[in-house]
């Protein structure tokens, strides 16, 4: 976690404090806290490449008023879309499928299988407004890391969801 901006000044003031502290003594100044570094960024499709999956998705799923979501790696938004006339939910769905896909690391379809022989995982997907048991939710990876998630929600049923989101997670995962 990056550190705050007060608790950077405050550090800063500090090692002054003491640099001047041992000036005035003649003693050696002590050695200077290394400067916090950002965690890397979060592997993510750029909009773009977003953009053009949840396209691929509507294609693959036409005739059917579906919502679409990209996730990065770190479960973060890239893209929500809903095409006219889907309702609301449906955006909801899909983005708690792409999130249950990256945190399990698998399709949000098989998550929602393990769970009807896992009580501990029905009751966590049960419990958590921010994941879902419905099929739909693909991880992405690229060179063998995560690179997100992709979902599909709205299609005429959950094999169809899949369908639609598998045709947007190759484009991604292509590039």
């Amino acid at each position: 976690m990056p550190a705050s901006p007060r608790r950077l000044t405050a550090s800063l003031l500090l090692a002054l404090a003491a640099s001047a502290a041992a000036a005035q003594t003649g003693a050696p100044a002590p050695p200077a806290a290394p400067a916090p570094t950002r965690p890397a960024p979060a592997l993510s499709p750029t909009l773009a490449q977003s953009r053009a999956a949840a396209e691929a998705a509507f294609q693959a799923c036409a005739g059917f008023n579906i919502a679409v979501a990209v996730l990065n790696a770190a479960g973060e938004d890239k893209l929500i879309l809903a095409q006219d006339g889907t309702p609301g939910r449906f955006a909801s769905f899909a983005r708690r499928k792409a999130m249950t896909a990256i945190l399990f690391g698998k399709p949000s379809g098989a998550v929602r299988d393990a769970a009807r022989t896992d009580p501990a995982l029905a009751a966590r997907l049960a419990g958590d407004p921010a994941l879902i048991g419905f099929a739909g939710g693909l991880p992405v990876t690229r060179a063998g890391q995560s690179f997100g998630a992709v979902a599909v929600s709205g299609g005429k049923d959950q094999d169809m969801d899949v369908a639609c989101a598998t045709r947007a997670r190759d484009l991604l995962e292509r590039g």
